[in-house]
């Protein structure tokens, strides 16, 4: 009877092998124990393979071959250490070791492994090698038994991460409240005008929360942030003009950008475009900076403006843009009163799609 017998895809290659070529030798004349191994491993349904002789030759089962990735099929028949040269510094010691009769075990731990082109991957591995005796005092080589934990390892750090996003997250949108509350109630003139800017200050921020948690990890689309902003004050969206190419911005400066269109657009209702019929227009770009990251260029410009109101007072609105952008962003932000209304620029280096805030600040930090 042809030997080994079944074994699925490894089976076959196991019986075709020119094995004449290697230090085994021709298939006939492998002692028992070497073909009891195979056998075992064969029938296996958990990645496993015998390593035989002082080179430790490879012979492995189906389930192994997801963990060699593009190594398979070229690595049947090759020394352990040739098909795994980049742990040749762990296996070398440790197949002398197995050899001598001595058991090892790797509980969970990770190896730099080259299985897919041109690059290292992580893998985390649970793994035996159990010494085989051919006879008293002489070990012919060893079976290895694997369970690849790389998944949930990943799955783990990929938790860790959303843990620690939501922390800061968290942190930072309890410093933004709290520097809202303390500059409104500065700033208010009465019970109900504290009310209504805190309340409309606080829907702004909760909208951006809003559309950081629709994609995890993935910012806040400039685009959206504005037509939000603006259409929470105003339906008449043919007075809006809102352009500029897709920007995704990192959480932070979403709270900060949020704030400052906020701003902008309340007082557009209360004493400028909005309130007057005029029009409003929200443009961006990048600009390239060859010593750092692309900075977000963004203009508010109103028009149609017939009454221009002085300011009564340095409010919380040039507050954002002139000193908590340039602080909490590294940027810069202008707001002036021209014929025909508000003109406000802002600019900031753009971390595009950035998704772990950092820690919150000082307090008043947003």
């Amino acid at each position: 009877m042809e030997w080994p017998a079944g074994g699925g895809d490894m089976g076959a290659r196991v019986r075709a092998f020119d094995w004449t070529a290697t230090p085994l030798g021709p298939l006939a004349g492998w002692p028992q124990p070497l073909r009891l191994a195979v056998d075992l491993v064969l029938a296996m349904r958990q990645p496993a393979s015998v390593c035989w002789g002082a080179d430790a030759i490879l012979i492995h089962n189906d389930e192994y071959r997801a963990i060699l990735g593009i190594k398979h099929p070229h690595s049947l028949g090759l020394p352990l250490t040739e098909v795994w040269p980049e742990l040749r510094h762990v296996l070398a010691p440790q197949i002398a070791a197995t050899l001598t009769g001595e058991p090892q075990l790797w509980r969970e731990t990770p190896f730099e492994l080259a299985r897919s082109a041109g690059r290292l991957e992580t893998g985390w591995f649970t793994a035996t090698w159990t010494p085989i005796p051919v006879a008293p005092g002489d070990i012919g080589g060893f079976l290895m038994v694997a369970l690849e934990t790389t998944e949930r390892h990943r799955a783990e750090q990929a938790q860790a991460l959303l843990l620690s996003e939501l922390q800061h997250r968290v942190r930072n949108i309890l410093a933004a409240v709290r520097s809202v509350v303390r500059r409104t109630a500065a700033g208010a003139v009465g019970a109900d005008e504290l009310r209504d800017m805190l309340e409309g200050r606080l829907n702004a921020l909760s909208r951006t929360q809003a559309m950081l948690t629709r994609a995890t990890g993935a910012g806040v689309d400039l685009e959206m942030l504005v037509r939000e902003e603006l259409l929470a004050q105003t339906a008449d969206e043919g007075r809006i003009t809102v352009e500029g190419p897709e920007i995704v911005l990192a959480p932070g400066s979403a709270e900060v950008v949020t704030l400052a269109i906020h701003e902008l657009a309340a007082n557009a209702t209360t004493h400028g475009a909005i309130g007057q019929n005029g029009a409003i227009a929200v443009t961006w770009r990048l600009e390239s900076r060859p010593d750092g990251p692309d900075w977000l260029r963004l203009e508010w410009v109103e028009t149609g403006v017939r009454v221009i109101a002085p300011l009564r007072r340095r409010g919380f609105g040039t507050e954002v843009i002139e000193d908590r952008l340039p602080q909490d962003l590294g940027g810069e932000g202008r707001l002036s009163l021209r014929p025909g209304g508000v003109r406000c620029e802002i600019g900031f280096p753009l971390v595009v799609g950035e998704s772990v805030l950092p820690p919150a600040g000082p307090e008043g930090a947003l």
